[in-house]
């Protein structure tokens, strides 16, 4: 997931509670390659309703990252890594 830290930074932020370093882990490693998303390759076909769902996802986190006036720098502060 891209933005995994700040999507738990912004998590904390809207619903309050501790942010969690076991929460960053990722826990559901695979050997895939990372696909880019959206992905550069045209001849991949994505329907309309997903290309929508995942532009409105995108906005409203960002939207809501703004409204709580959140930075990376922020984030990491607040969601720090394990040691």
């Amino acid at each position: 997931i891209a933005r995994w830290r700040d999507s738990m930074c912004l998590f904390h932020a809207m619903f309050g509670g501790p942010c969690l370093a076991v929460e960053l882990e990722q826990y559901h490693q695979t050997n895939y390659r990372r696909v880019p998303w959206p992905p550069e390759d045209v001849s991949i076909e994505i329907d309309l309703a997903t290309k929508l769902f995942y532009s409105g996802a995108v906005e409203r986190f960002q939207r809501d990252w703004e409204m709580h006036k959140l930075t990376s720098g922020l984030c990491h502060y607040r969601c720090p890594s394990r040691p």
